[in-house]
C-alpha cells in the first residue's frame, strides 16, 4: 500500500503499470503526437446540424414579434458568426 499523501496520489489508489491515468481519468499511454484516438472530428452530420441551428437563430433574430430580451440573447449567440 502507498501512503497516498504525495502529489497526484489519492488514498487507496494503486499505481499499477498498465492502468495509470492522468487526473482527468485519461490513460497515460500514447502520449506522443498523433497517438490520441479519443479526439472526435465532427462529421458531415454534425456540420449540417450546426448550420440548421445557425439558420434557425438567424430566422428568429429577423422576427420583429419576438421579445427584445430574446432578440438580445440571440444576437449575443450569433456575435461571433
Amino acid at each position: 500500500e502507498q501512503a497516498g499523501d504525495g502529489p497526484g496520489n489519492r488514498v487507496g489508489r494503486q499505481q499499477s503499470g498498465g492502468n495509470q491515468t492522468d487526473p482527468l481519468g485519461r490513460p497515460l499511454h500514447g502520449r506522443e503526437f498523433g497517438d490520441d484516438y479519443t479526439v472526435k472530428i465532427p462529421g458531415e452530420i454534425d456540420v449540417q446540424r450546426v448550420r440548421r441551428i445557425l439558420e434557425e437563430l438567424r430566422r428568429r433574430l429577423a422576427d420583429p414579434a419576438r421579445p427584445q430580451l430574446e432578440l438580445d440573447y440571440i444576437e449575443r449567440l450569433l456575435k461571433d458568426y
